[in-house]
């Protein structure tokens, strides 16, 4: 007996030993959750950094979702009034101002004859979700409901009255409102934000709150009583929410000059469902309530006591954070304004906070590379050091990689650079010669020279490789291959081409064209595996050419090109593009197709312009014509992001299986060729190089040719022939030297002023026959380059004829003027602020506004599809304040297993898990101790 009772004693204690242990497991996961739970509500100094400055001068975005400030023309034509609005993606297509701009039946209103009509914009990850405006209006405001996107819904309507109404309309048939407890919610709008990846989504009630959704289901949850409105594109109170829904930020301008701005990380899982609850004239809300804990870490507040100075004294001279994004798990990014002299003059930058080390966090997000087209050459504002004598790489703030980035809140950075070839991503031999002018070796750069470089991400300098090293990008966005194929020689000749003269009318060239541009399949291929070798695991989107002109449209006299002309841009492009892609399959990176992500806005085409046409400038296409010509505009960087938005879902489609295929070859029976006089000539293989020193030269005028043949591969003793093309002209002939060079004396001919080409025809060391090109210009004299009676220097267009028109009034005659429309405003000028406002919180009579919209009211248009009588031209936006931004008094929490929903509910699993294994051990003892009896 005295056995069984020592055992019987011992399993009492093993009992209690066990239950012991469990219930220090039970705290110690309680508390490590409440850790995890607490991060951002933590008193201890979070970590800093500046990742990128933005354009100067001009105000940070600050709304809940991304878009881009621009103006739009409206009407049937997309030539009618230009109006302002903040452009955004959806499934109906791009939305600006409650306008859908350049639908099948031009710029017109979305559902215009009711106020916020327009749907919000697509959400991340869930392309086939729309988010419209609910049919009944809740207590005078916006509801919002959520459907699948039907495009047999999608319809043009006319609205019969005078003057006659014509809008679009999208109407789900079936749609499940955003609602609560109390039922439907009325919601602002302009504050909704999503989450990165599209599972919740956060607003401001039109009573003040702050409601989380659930985008499974589209159950909301009131998470404070805030009272805060937003107002503007450039002054509103913004939100961000992160992945898990648990954490939601709140910035808030200063109401007025007693109080100040404010950044709030609200913990969304420690209370109670506000929603049933109404404050009180004070703002506050019974003491029994349970609300959610917030950390104002800008002013260092918590539970309403001060524990530091916050942000604010961690960057002095900075103003409050707009533009508010979760990154990842610990980081929030933002933008601000610092270092302001004036109202119009002040700096911008993005930075990132984290509750962590910096080390820890995730790596670099998104780097661009590439030549003209992804660093925003024609969108002019060009970032600072990259539009120099020495530095041409014409990189933009206005570009589409800024504007992806912004969307993707996380740390991006261009360097992309104008002129730039695949060598110049690739190469980097200490050989290398850089993208300045004059060129410098690489291997000539200091150590500090390149380290400044690395560090700020300055273009031009070093090969675009070393950057990716450098940084490790999570994602690489790269836009090459235009220049390797003399893309911008081509467009020359044809563009300054003289008389009815066609460029490259002839089956022979035209094969010869297409053979350089299907041999770039193996350059490209191995510049993709050299940055996937650079970065292993990048996920590398490689982005085609957007079509420059449309096929068949009414060209403007700054087009320059015939009909036949323009058909064969249109085809080159496509060929070049379907090498781009069948080398990115190859070894596995994902495409991005834009050919025609500017339809309806290319030269030639009816709607805003979203492609520069020939434009004077300094930078020497052609000595005067400006880089800038056939670039996209700053509106068309805008329909570019939004076509790579739609077609990566937002940069997050995986990267494809690697096909291993090879080059493309040439058919006979491609239209390419087709589409051209057959000459039965001898195809050539094509190097555009330059034969003569100056691109322009002077009719019955001699040049010297000094041409070094050996790096095309021509042998000394080769023959040569040297033409002038266009009217065939030929001008020499002779062998190559022993030292591997072509010397001659030339006489330019007395032939038409425009665009010639320059050859040379001889045979490399494989006997293969070899068509050396240059672009150049025949000049009628040198006092009047293109002999239209008009000196050179009172000519605004010294390479084409004057029309005598200037439509936009800058000076430039329309012949050469890449855009004559007004070239697209930057974000709004800071917003007044009325500091003695007396606006009480809350009641404000933008409580119905639609974000983005210009002005909610009926949209006109005459029944005159070309007028615009009757357009809708709206009032300037009026800034409005609230008074209080102050969040009601929390109540300190004492009871966690009350309080804390989620970990009350993981606390009473826990017990009950651990009631179920002490009893099974009980039962097991207690059926053993007797047989030890």
């Amino acid at each position: 007996m005295p056995g069984a009772v020592i055992v019987k004693r011992s399993f009492v204690l093993a009992m209690l030993l066990l239950l012991s242990l469990f219930m220090a497991l039970n705290v110690r996961l309680l508390t490590s959750a409440e850790s995890t739970a607490t991060n951002w509500l933590s008193t201890d100094t979070l970590h800093t950094k500046k990742i990128a400055d933005l354009a100067p001068n001009q105000q940070p975005f600050s709304m809940g979702i991304d878009c881009i400030p621009t103006d739009f023309n409206i009407g049937f034509n997309n030539d009618g009034q230009q109006l302002h609005g903040c452009a955004y993606e959806t499934p109906l297509g791009t939305i600006a101002g409650e306008y859908v701009v350049r639908g099948e039946n031009g710029t017109l209103p979305i559902n215009g004859h009711i106020p916020g009509g327009a749907p919000l914009p697509s959400i991340p990850g869930k392309p086939g979700t729309i988010i419209t405006t609910h049919s009944s209006p809740v207590a005078g405001a916006i509801a919002l409901q959520a459907s699948v996107y039907d495009p047999a819904l999608f319809q043009y309507k006319t609205l019969w009255g005078v003057p006659m109404i014509y809008e679009y309309q999208y109407y789900p048939t079936t749609a499940t409102a955003l609602s609560d407890v109390r039922g439907i919610v009325p919601l602002l709008p302009g504050s909704v934000a999503y989450s990165q990846n599209g599972e919740w989504l956060v607003a401001l009630r039109n009573d003040g709150g702050i409601e989380r959704f659930n985008t499974t289901n589209w159950k909301g949850k009131v998470i404070a009583w805030d009272k805060g409105l937003y107002f503007n594109e450039t002054g509103a109170m913004n939100l961000a929410i992160d992945n898990s829904g648990q954490y939601v930020a709140l910035n808030a301008p200063a109401a007025k000059a007693s109080t100040e701005p404010s950044l709030k990380i609200y913990d969304a899982n420690s209370c109670q469902d506000l929603a049933q609850y109404s404050p009180n004239q004070n703002g506050r809300l019974p003491s029994s309530v349970v609300q959610c804990e917030y950390n104002d870490i800008w002013n260092g507040v918590f539970r309403g006591a001060s524990y530091g100075d916050g942000l604010k004294g961690q960057l002095p001279g900075t103003e409050y954070p707009r533009h508010l994004r979760f990154v990842g798990g610990n980081i929030l990014s933002f933008d601000a304004v610092y270092d302001r002299v004036s109202a119009t003059e002040f700096k911008v930058a993005s930075y990132q906070i984290s509750s962590g080390d910096f080390s820890e966090s995730p790596k670099m997000g998104l780097l661009a590379l590439g030549d003209s087209y992804i660093s925003g050459e024609g969108t002019y504002d060009y970032r600072v050091g990259t539009d120099t004598i020495n530095n041409k790489c014409h990189n933009s703030f206005h570009a589409y990689p800024y504007i992806l980035g912004a969307k993707m809140s996380t740390d991006y950075n261009s360097v992309a650079c104008s002129g730039a070839k695949t060598e110049d991503i690739v190469d980097d031999q200490g050989g290398y010669f850089n993208q300045l002018r004059p060129k410098v070796r690489q291997d000539g750069l200091t150590g500090a020279q390149i380290n400044d470089v690395l560090e700020n991400f300055i273009p031009g300098y070093v090969n675009q490789l070393q950057l990716v090293r450098e940084h490790d990008p999570q994602k690489v966005l790269l836009s090459i291959g235009g220049n390797d194929i003399h893309f911008s020689d081509i467009i020359k000749a044809c563009v300054l081409s003289w008389g009815d003269y066609s460029c490259f009318d002839s089956s022979s060239e035209r094969k010869a064209v297409l053979n350089m541009v299907y041999l770039q399949h193996d350059i490209l291929v191995g510049t993709y595996k050299k940055i996937m070798d650079a970065d292993p695991g990048v996920q590398l989107y490689v982005v085609g050419y957007p079509q420059i002109a449309k096929v068949g449209g009414n060209c403007a006299s700054n087009v320059h090109l015939n009909a036949k002309e323009v058909e064969f841009g249109a085809l080159l492009v496509s060929r070049l593009n379907a090498t781009i892609r069948n080398a990115a399959e190859s070894v596995g990176v994902r495409y991005v197709d834009v050919e025609n992500a500017l339809a309806g806005s290319m030269l030639c085409d009816v709607g805003q312009a979203g492609m520069n046409g020939l434009t004077a400038g300094d930078d020497a296409l052609l000595d005067a014509l400006g880089n800038e010509s056939y670039h996209p505009t700053a509106f068309g960087h805008i329909l570019l992001a939004n076509k790579i938005s739609r077609e990566t879902s937002d940069l997050t489609q995986a990267m494809p299986v690697a096909t291993n295929t090879g080059r493309i070859y040439y058919q006979d029976d491609d239209p390419f060729i087709t589409g051209a006089k057959d000459d039965s000539g001898l195809v050539r293989k094509l190097s555009f190089e330059q034969i003569v020193e100056n691109s322009t030269v002077i009719a019955m005028q001699n040049q010297h040719v000094d041409f070094d043949a050996t790096p095309v591969d021509v042998s000394p003793g080769a023959e040569y022939t040297i033409v002038f093309h266009s009217q065939l002209i030929k001008v020499a002939t002779g062998t190559v030297n022993s030292s591997g060079n072509i010397e001659a004396n030339i006489a330019v001919p007395d032939i038409e002023p425009g665009a010639h080409t320059l050859h040379i025809y001889t045979s490399n060391t494989s006997g293969e026959p070899l068509d050396i090109m240059q672009v150049v210009y025949v000049a009628k004299n040198s006092s009047d380059f293109d002999g239209d009676g008009i000196p050179n220097s009172a000519d605004s267009c010294v390479y084409v004829h004057n029309t005598g028109v200037d439509t936009d009034g800058d000076g430039t005659d329309d012949t050469c003027d890449g855009d004559t429309a007004a070239h697209i405003a930057g974000y709004e000028s800071e917003p007044s602020v009325d500091n003695d406002s007396n606006t009480n919180a809350g009641e404000s009579n933008v409580t119905a506004e639609h974000f983005f919209a210009t002005k909610n009211t009926t949209i006109a248009i005459s029944a005159k599809p070309n007028t615009t009588q009757g357009i809708y031209v709206p009032e300037n936006n009026q800034t409005v304040l609230a008074a209080n931004t102050t969040s009601p008094r929390n109540t300190q929490l004492t009871d966690k297993k009350q309080d804390y929903k989620e970990n009350g509910k993981r606390l009473s699993l826990l017990w009950v898990g651990g009631f179920a294994i002490v009893l099974s051990v009980a039962i097991i003892a207690r059926i053993l101790i007797p047989r030890i009896d």
